[in-house]
This record gives structure tokens, C-alpha cells and sequence, in this order.
């Protein structure tokens, strides 16, 4: 890999504002778009590196989690979860219905 040079000159102005810009003197929008272009690369090749670790990070959890209960174990925390799940839906479910109710175009008929 062959690293690219720039001039002196240049070199010096991407310190500058690279100081100004941590520093909060300078905005990212007020650098020319060509030096804006690197930080959102860069931003999102760390964005990806992250995703990435976050991926198997939770791939570890789960392993552990599933060496960590023992089957009968996990079927009860899973009825558990669904349960839950479940229970929350019916209630939305059901809140969306009476809500449907209560609008005001409704035709209501006294006794």
C-alpha cells in the first residue's frame, strides 16, 4: 500500500481546520465539500464496523444465553416473552378498537 502525499500547503490548511473543527471554531459545512466528502466516509465506514461488532456481540449473548439455561428452562422464558408480547398486543388491539368507537362521526341512538 502506497501511501498518497499532498503539498505542504495543503497539509497544513487540513490541520488547521482539522484543530478548529475539534475544537469547535469551525463547522463541518464550512470546509469545502471535497474535505466534508472524508469525514462522511469515514463516518460511514465506522458506522459499518460497528454494526458489525454490534452483529456479534449479540451473536456471543445468545450462545451464552443458550449454554447458560438449560432447554426447559428456555421454553419457560420464551412462554414467558410470547406471553408478554401477546398480552401487549391484545390491549392494543383492543384500545384501537374502542378508539374506532368513540370517533365522533358515530351514530349514537338515546334510549
Amino acid at each position: 500500500m502506497t501511501r498518497q502525499s499532498i503539498s505542504e500547503i495543503a497539509d497544513r490548511h487540513l490541520e488547521v481546520w482539522l484543530d478548529r473543527l475539534m475544537r469547535g471554531e469551525l463547522l463541518l459545512g464550512e470546509l469545502p465539500l471535497s474535505v466534508e466528502a472524508f469525514y462522511h466516509a469515514g463516518w460511514a465506514a465506522a458506522a459499518s464496523v460497528a454494526q458489525q461488532q454490534a452483529r456479534e456481540y449479540e451473536h456471543k449473548l445468545d450462545l451464552a444465553y443458550l449454554q447458560a439455561y438449560a432447554p426447559k428452562d428456555r421454553a419457560e422464558v420464551y412462554q414467558r416473552r410470547l406471553d408478554h408480547h401477546f398480552k401487549l398486543q391484545e390491549a392494543a388491539f383492543f384500545a384501537a378498537d374502542v378508539e374506532d368507537t368513540n370517533d365522533s362521526n358515530s351514530i349514537r341512538v338515546a334510549a
